[in-house]
């Protein structure tokens, strides 16, 4: 006659970081009995894996930056054309990053 040993988890390990700048924590946990032929198994996962803010590393942390935009360039000389329309531009001197705020306005005018 066969006495049912199940199977057991041991305990969960700490989360820890799985590295760059992704945002994402495992932690595990072994078997620490195997059931027999006649006993459960173990039911559940051995890894698990989650995003949190605090899984993010401290030098991936930066803080939003808002779009600026270049200086303007001199209006143009257009005195030939028919209407005497002239115009500026000007550049995107940095990108919006980290959920920074767009550049607003026009390139050129």
């Amino acid at each position: 006659l066969c006495s049912p040993m199940n199977c057991k988890f041991a305990p969960w390990s700490d989360w820890f970081s799985l590295g760059g700048c992704i945002g994402l924590c495992s932690r595990q946990r072994d078997i620490a009995q195997s059931n027999n032929e006649c006993g459960k198994p173990c039911n559940g996962a051995k890894v698990e894996t989650i995003r949190r803010a605090d899984c993010l590393p401290s030098s991936c942390h930066y803080s939003p930056t808002d779009c600026v935009w270049g200086s303007w360039n001199d209006w143009t000389k257009n005195y030939g054309t028919p209407l005497g329309q002239s115009y500026r531009t000007r550049r995107v001197q940095k990108e919006a990053t980290g959920g920074g705020r767009p550049c607003d306005g026009f390139w050129n005018e």
